[in-house]
């Protein structure tokens, strides 16, 4: 479809109120991904713009899901001091998680 957008969308609202301990802050995101690409329905005439265009939407859901995948994980054990390990989860990857980290994280 020519006239479809094919890209992520990220409506966030931030709720703030004043309260006696300080500025209670709250972030509701509202998020529309665009549906993971193949690469084969567009055949040999697809354009370089396009071909860029899906790869970075795989490749933003490709993150996203490692990062949900890490989160997930079961924290190691260190081998030096015994104390819990967080595994790395790799928001910095791409821009939709940065956007979304403090939703992912539980914070």
């Amino acid at each position: 479809n020519e006239q479809s957008s094919r890209s992520h969308s990220v409506l966030t609202l931030t709720i703030q109120q004043p309260g006696p301990r300080g500025l209670r802050r709250s972030r509701i995101h509202m998020v529309d991904l665009a549906g993971n690409e193949r690469w084969d329905t567009f055949g040999p005439e697809m354009d370089r713009s396009h071909a860029r265009e899906l790869t970075a939407i795989n490749r933003s859901l490709h993150v996203l899901g490692a990062c949900v995948q890490a989160l997930t994980q079961t924290l190691a054990i260190s081998k030096r001091d015994g104390r819990p390990v967080p595994p790395h989860v790799p928001y910095r990857d791409s821009a939709l998680t940065m956007v979304l980290r403090d939703s992912l994280a539980g914070n």
